[in-house]
């Protein structure tokens, strides 16, 4: 978290002033995390480091019922076993016909906290997943290559795991280690995953339960307390107060021994799109991010059949001299069709098995509120508990106000594209010419793919402002709003052009020509669209964050004057000073504990902390340094002058990004059949290198859980369902293959293929199941075992039900009832 330091004279906002340094610590403190303080080297910014003790990491997990993944192992031996007294051993079958999945494997549990004795629950400790830790040796030599790869020194290299600072958000520690001075980086052996031979030893159980807990985890927790306004909580809204500019950033920080980990499999230059570590690319970025990488690569492995057909479909059109009313487009467009249900049946059951795997089924019910969540409190009538509560007429209202404000900006738009159709139609008529070419509908097709991006830009901004008036409960709800929004005013900017070139044009050729035929200015005006896209998407989301961050780091490395390293200048200054060659008029120099080493420059009040009882020769070397000596960049401070990579909006962004690339790929792919091709190409460099983005560009974004793509999977399902008709349309209106017929049979062939591709895209849903058979029964697997394992469900007695059922027969036969019943 980075605060601003603010001139004597500088102006401040009310809202600046109310939501100070000191109110922000004292509510971080309040919810019972600790926090570091440090100057950046111009003094201009004030850092904070956040971190939280296992015990309060625990408490928090217990409240927001967290999952986490149990041991397989250990959970078979208990499973097998039973519990005396409550259930019987478990008689699962280690293989079955119905599944390939093993009984015991992708289970998850709610964490449980033993509030009285503040552990985990004794009988959950073994069950869960403990993920692996790294050892001391192992560190040591993963920092070691670090420094060298990025210093080619190692002689310099300081391996003592007591100094190294690799520190993540919510993983460092204040404790001071033995023989170090109080205030110098430490790490953690039970937070932050540094095992020391020693801790194991005192603190085994300790380790286990940190063990429990994935780095990711700990850093989701953390912000959980700081949102969370329940009891214990910080009560912060974080992104608000970046907004209004009382934080200038906040996040966590890269671990670069994990992240060289995922690097070496991730950022390389050649693999195949369905290779990538999807479950380690989970386990440092989060669900969300794994999710979107997942999805982009099954699209993208999904592009290489289309594209190779699509490759020969074009070479079919340039054969027939670049003719796009090729005989074979019919086809690929049926192809297309097909191709797309199956891609998305195929992404459906994707989706389903990862959130099995990942233990992400029923997220979306278990969703934590967002801290903008506004409403008043009022007892839940499920369980009774308080809870805020906001009206859905309130909703309905704000949400109807945005759709009219959708509405305008759809009109603004076709008024646009109306205005850029008039000034090509001028153009014609005017013929202008260049170099003997005319340039009416050349320019007319730059202007369209320059009003697309830049009216999506504008969108964007006011589709922000009107989800965030409409209220929404949770991130989920809040997104799938603002997807459906930005959709709807993105497919309209986007294919507006499009359709009215393909389906309008053709009938008012008196006031409208096309340029030869509609279908080549179809053809031509997709083409310079979906490229123009492709070269500025790459441009702004890699090179634009590129450049800001190279810049703001020369701008910092240009206040830095010291030609050598923090450490080697603190060893030489205070060597110095221990030596007796740093002279004082108050006596020799001498060793003295508690020297402060978390300074960052300035005056001697204000750095050198308490000097009561230093040696005043310290105190002169330390001044010296002060003075003389300015330290190199911390890893904080090199991630601040990173580019943010927002958790909800990158993702969002590359989404809205792949999704029009789908509909220009599936709808109009009749117009420019090598679409599939310039698709392939360009996801096949977007994955490469959004990878080297986040890992090298950008800052490490904040980790969220997610159970699915969203509102993205409905909107994909509508551009899968809507290409059928267009491509119909296209073929039996538009293109000259059927120009022969009357009006009366291109109708009829427009019925029929669309109708026949319809009737089949809906059989592929019905015969293809959303959820694979063996998911399901995993997940009634994973019910079942953890009512066993974790709530301790006593078994049912139905075989004994009837043991003491007996009756003695009376065969008698009695003359008359006397029975008084």
């Amino acid at each position: 978290m980075a605060f601003k330091v603010y001139d004597e004279d500088e102006t401040v906002s009310d809202y600046q002033r109310e939501f100070s340094l000191t109110y922000i610590l004292d509510r971080l403190t309040a919810g019972g995390l600790e926090v570091r303080l440090f100057y950046s080297l111009q003094r201009k910014e004030i850092f904070c480091k956040i971190r939280a003790s296992l015990e309060r990491l625990q408490q928090h997990a217990d409240l927001v019922d967290l999952r986490l993944a149990l041991d397989a192992q250990e959970l078979e031996k208990v499973c097998r076993a039973g519990r005396d007294g409550l259930w019987e051993p478990l008689k699962l079958p280690d293989e079955s016909p119905m599944t390939h999945y093993k009984p015991f494997e992708y289970i998850y549990a709610k964490y449980e906290f033993d509030s009285e004795n503040r552990c985990t629950e004794d009988d959950m400790l073994p069950l869960f997943k403990k993920w692996p830790r790294i050892t001391a040796d192992k560190l040591e030599e993963e920092i070691r290559q670090i420094q060298q790869s990025y210093f080619g020194n190692t002689a310099s290299v300081n391996t003592d795991l007591n100094t190294v600072n690799l520190i993540s958000l919510g993983t460092y520690t204040p404790s001071t280690p033995s023989g170090k001075a109080p205030g110098s980086p430490t790490m953690n052996p039970i937070t932050d995953g540094a095992l020391d031979p020693e801790s194991v030893e005192a603190e085994p159980r300790r380790l286990q339960e940190s063990a429990c807990f994935r780095s990711v985890d700990r850093m989701k927790l953390i912000h959980m307390i700081i949102n969370y306004g329940g009891p214990g909580g910080c009560g912060l809204d974080i992104y608000q107060l970046i907004k209004d500019q009382c934080v200038l950033a906040y996040g966590p920080l890269h671990d670069m021994v994990e992240l060289r980990d995922l690097e070496s499999l991730w950022v390389t230059f050649f693999a195949w799109p369905w290779e990538q570590p999807f479950d380690k690319v989970k386990n440092y970025f989060g669900e969300k991010i794994g999710l979107y990488f997942l999805w982009l690569g099954t699209y993208t492995a999904w592009l290489i059949p289309a594209a190779i057909v699509g490759f020969f479909i074009w070479i079919n059109v340039a054969v027939e001299d670049n003719n796009p009313n090729a005989p074979a487009i019919p086809y690929f467009c049926g192809f297309m069709g097909l191709w797309s249900a199956l891609f998305l049946e195929n992404w459906k059951r994707t989706e389903k098995t990862t959130a099995m795997k990942w233990g992400m089924v029923g997220y979306e019910e278990e969703e934590q509120p967002r801290p903008q969540f506004q409403g008043e409190k009022q007892r839940s009538p499920v369980t009774g508990k308080m809870e805020v509560f906001y009206p859905r007429f309130r909703r309905s209202i704000r949400e109807a106000f945005s759709q009219s404000v959708i509405s305008v900006m759809v009109l603004l738009v076709i008024g646009v594209i109306g205005c850029i159709f008039a000034l090509r139609i001028a153009l014609a008529n005017a013929n202008v010419t260049v170099g003997g070419v005319e340039i009416a509908s050349i320019v007319a097709s730059i202007l369209i793919a320059i009003q697309i991006q830049v009216l999506n830009g504008v969108f964007s901004d006011i589709a922000l402002r009107l989800n965030n008036q409409e209220n929404h409960r949770t991130d989920t709800e809040y997104e799938d709003a603002l997807i459906a929004k930005t959709f709807l005013f993105q497919f309209v900017n986007s294919f507006a052009s499009l359709f009215y070139i393909a389906f309008i044009k053709p009938f008012i050729q008196d006031i409208d020509p096309c340029n030869g035929t509609c279908m080549m200015e179809l053809q031509q005006t997709l083409a310079t669209i979906f490229l123009t896209r492709l070269a500025i998407g790459n441009l702004t989301e890699l090179g634009i964050p590129l450049v800001k961050t190279i810049l703001e780091n020369r701008k910092r490395h240009d206040s830095v004057k010291a030609h050598k390293t923090r450490q080697e200048l603190e060893r030489q200054t205070f060597q110095d000073a221990l030596n007796g060659q740093q002279s004082s008029e108050n006596g020799p120099a001498q060793s003295k504990d508690g020297v402060e080493l978390s300074y960052r420059g300035g005056d001697a009040t204000e750095s050198l902390g308490d000097t009561s009882g230093m040696d005043p020769a310290l105190i002169a070397a330390r001044q010296k340094f002060l003075d003389e000596g300015k330290y190199e960049m911390s890893e904080i401070e090199k991630a601040y002058a990173m580019e943010e990579y927002h958790v909800m909006l990158g993702p969002f962004d590359d989404y809205a990004e792949m999704v029009i690339q789908f509909g220009y790929t599936t709808m109009f792919i009749a117009g420019f059949p090598l679409a599939t091709v310039m698709s392939l190409i360009n996801n096949y460099v977007e994955i490469r290198v959004d990878a080297w983005k986040l890992c090298h560009v950008c800052r490490r974004p904040e980790p969220r859980s997610c159970e699915d793509i969203g509102t993205w999977g409905t909107i994909l399902e509508v551009v899968s369902y809507a290409s059928i008709f267009v491509n119909s349309a296209i073929v039996a209106f538009t293109t000259t293959i059927a120009v022969n017929y009357t009006w009366a049979q291109r109708i009829w062939i427009f019925i029929l293929m669309a109708s026949g591709l319809f009737a089949i895209r809906l059989t592929i849903g019905w015969l293809i199941p959303d959820m694979p058979v063996e998911v399901g029964i995993q997940l009634e697997r994973q019910e079942y075992i953890t009512r066993k394992v974790c709530d301790n469900v006593a078994d049912d007695d139905d075989e004994n039900l009837g043991k003491n059922n007996f009756i003695a027969p009376d065969y008698r036969v009695l003359a008359t009832d006397d029975d008084p019943m």
